[in-house]
């Protein structure tokens, strides 16, 4: 059976997920982009994944960089999910306030927390690469998340 791109896209749009800005630095020049293909993979070591599309150019900058960090948005960054997923935008991080940590990818002051990480490993698997991060330190605060359904974000 095939399956068609808009019964999976339809389908999977159904499971509710936060939304998160994944950022890396190369050559001193900060990256970022929307992404809701995160999850947590072990507590010990302490890994997570996100999936990022093969084709695009945020794609070849983490596997140079080998470093990046999850910003997990707050209900009131709806404006900056649509900003890093706009994908003519080259100037993603105008007015945008960031601080670094422990790897150097930028972290998005006031959202509702971040997770820095080095690639431990990448896997290809289908259009995407699977980069598994190797938590370095992380924080959160106690805020409202930007949540993502059904091609609408709730608030």
């Amino acid at each position: 059976m095939t399956v068609s791109r808009n019964k999976f896209k339809k389908t999977l749009g159904s499971f509710v997920t936060g939304v998160t800005i994944v950022t890396t630095c190369l050559d001193n020049k900060r990256h970022g982009l929307t992404v809701n293909a995160f999850s947590s993979l072990s507590m010990d070591p302490p890994l997570v994944l996100i999936c990022i599309d093969k084709k695009t150019e945020s794609n070849r900058i983490l596997k140079q960089s080998k470093i990046f960090a999850i910003n997990i948005l707050d209900k009131k960054q709806k404006n900056l999910s649509k900003i890093f997923s706009d994908p003519n935008n080259k100037n993603r991080f105008y007015g945008v306030k960031t601080t670094t940590k422990i790897t150097g990818s930028p972290i998005i002051v006031n959202s509702l927390g971040y997770i820095d990480c080095t690639v431990e490993k990448i896997i290809p698997a289908g259009d995407h690469n699977i980069f598994i991060g190797k938590i370095k330190t992380l924080n959160s605060k106690n805020l409202d998340p930007l949540i993502y359904h059904r091609g609408n974000y709730l608030v």
